[in-house]
């Protein structure tokens, strides 16, 4: 027996308008609240695409809920900039020379102060070009009075043939040591010296953190009667705040304990400091939209505060890209987990220079829906849309099926 075609015709509409509102629910895209689009790429490949702070600030503090969504409202693998390796740069220290003192009949002394504080295990010795054969021996001490042997008799190296700096250098390795002082001694044996022009160590350091001022900051001042000064930021939207910056033009010295507290009803403690006229930075990392700091004075006058800087670490994402595709990036769903790629385990390969592109300005979500049992806005009343549409769609379903059951049993007893 065939179906109607009017019945269906009266209930179809309905049917798939419900329908497809509960698939809507149940798109992973709904449940993020804010959507930022990116720029249009001419290529394919790999691109680094930085996160201002007025996303960053509507994200999760670890940022797990950002999600970038391409072709047909699929989800594109991408790198977080925290999961990548350490990047460190290499630098060279020198260590203080202390003394080169050089007698032709008998040896060469250098003496180099080790300005790290640290053991060291070797040292880069920087000599004039030269193609002799000499030794070395370190000694080691504390004073420049009692000297220590650490080695002895090390072979130098001699320039490469074809150099034409007019300098070379050469690693020496031995034994840690965390002498304060280090001796250099080449035997001349009656023969011309060699000219040390100095000597140090390399270091790798960790890069140093990329900073991105937040704007949208107001800023004011109070001298409080407890002897403290409170500076007070506002923030127009919610950010993610990693440093503060407090220019301070004083003439004398100053030594200020300051304590940060949340600019609200709760005035929650958030970290400590000293203040001095070296180290005027503050870090800490909290998402808010407003900052006390207070700058205990004691006895001495209120420093000369008049603006505040707020910074945010900069954040990015990696991920491969394709021309003509319009992708953008949702945010806001503070029970999202961060997702788990493929592409983590190749981050290694991602660190060379990339091409960089940033978000637009941040929208609302026009797919977004509360969630049932999120409180609806005025607190109380709770959204249960989705539930109720199923409902109904159970409802409309057994509707149809008796509607056509009827359908048939009067084409039956018609016939």
């Amino acid at each position: 027996m065939k179906i109607p075609v009017t019945t269906l015709n009266k209930y179809g509409a309905l049917l798939l308008c419900l329908l497809a509102n509960i698939a809507l629910a149940q798109d992973g895209r709904s449940t993020f609240k804010y959507l930022s689009r990116l720029p249009k790429v001419d290529s394919a490949g790999y691109y680094r695409i930085n996160l201002a702070p007025g996303l960053t600030g509507r994200a999760l503090p670890d940022i797990a809920d950002v999600r970038l969504v391409g072709t047909k409202g699929t989800f594109v693998p991408y790198v977080k900039s925290n999961s990548l390796p350490i990047t460190r740069q290499t630098r060279f220290v020198v260590f203080l020379q202390v003394q080169n003192k050089i007698q032709n009949d008998s040896s060469t002394t250098f003496i180099a102060q080790n300005t790290t504080g640290t053991p060291v295990n070797q040292l880069w010795l920087r000599l004039k070009n030269t193609a002799v054969n000499r030794h070395l021996n370190i000694s080691g001490s504390d004073d420049q009075k009692n000297w220590f042997a650490i080695t002895e008799d090390l072979s130098l190296s001699t320039a490469s043939a074809n150099d034409n700096k007019g300098a070379y250098q050469q690693r020496i390795d031995f034994p840690s040591s965390n002498f304060k002082y280090l001796k250099l001694t080449i035997p001349n044996k009656s023969k011309s010296p060699l000219a040390i022009l100095g000597t140090g160590i390399y270091t790798d350091l960790p890069a140093e953190p990329k900073y991105v001022p937040i704007t949208g900051l107001r800023f004011s001042r109070a001298d409080s009667p407890d002897h403290s000064t409170h500076l007070r930021l506002k923030f127009d939207l919610p950010y993610r705040v990693d440093r503060l910056s407090i220019p301070i033009v004083y003439n004398g010295f100053f030594h200020r304990e300051v304590n940060v507290y949340t600019n609200d009803s709760a005035h929650t403690w958030l970290t400590s400091k000293t203040f001095s006229n070296d180290d005027k930075d503050i870090n800490l990392s909290i998402v808010t939209r407003g900052l006390d700091i207070q700058i205990i004075n004691n006895d001495d006058a209120p420093l000369p505060v008049k603006r505040v800087s707020a910074y945010q670490n900069q954040s990015f994402l990696i991920a491969r890209l394709e021309p003509g595709i319009s992708y953008y990036i949702i945010v806001g769903d503070p029970e999202a987990k961060a997702p788990k790629y493929d592409l983590e385990y190749f981050a290694d390969h991602l660190t060379g220079t990339l091409p960089e592109i940033i978000h637009q300005n941040m929208q609302h979500n026009p797919m977004y829906k509360r969630k049932a049992g999120t409180a609806a806005v005025g607190g109380a009343k709770k959204n249960y849309w989705l539930w109720a549409g199923i409902a109904v769609a159970i409802a409309v379903l057994s509707g149809l099926t008796v509607s056509m059951l009827r359908e048939v049993k009067k084409r039956e007893q018609g016939s």
